[in-house]
């Protein structure tokens, strides 16, 4: 969460106008990416939460960063910033039930701390 999760979901977050040149569209595709696989990362046994809300959640940001990948591959800002709302509706709700003092974008979430 604190290494991938939060770091890309603020990249797609933070982006303020369209990318400026194919390289920087593809920097935002590759957090995007990262970010639609990160949420798997929340259901794999061992990194998850045994309550069926967290993986409805974590479903549903992987969903959400994968619009964000589509927009992004035609180069729709405006469907970026749509999949930006979409995101935040998960992380939201996520962090509201299971960290209620630490808000999402905030480094110090303890979700999930990958066993490695």
């Amino acid at each position: 969460m604190l290494a991938l999760t939060i770091p890309t979901a603020n990249a797609i977050w933070n982006i303020a106008k369209p990318p400026a040149n194919e390289a920087a569209w593809q920097d935002i595709r590759v957090d995007a990416a990262m970010l639609a696989e990160s949420a798997k990362l929340l259901l794999v046994p061992g990194r998850t939460n045994n309550d069926p809300a967290w993986s409805e959640y974590a479903r549903a940001l992987a969903a959400s960063a994968k619009l964000a990948v589509d927009a992004i591959d035609i180069r729709d800002f405006d469907k970026l910033l749509q999949a930006g709302e979409a995101i935040y509706q998960p992380c939201e709700e996520c962090h509201a039930q299971f960290t209620p003092d630490i808000g999402i974008g905030d480094s110090r979430s303890p979700i999930v701390l990958l066993r490695l």
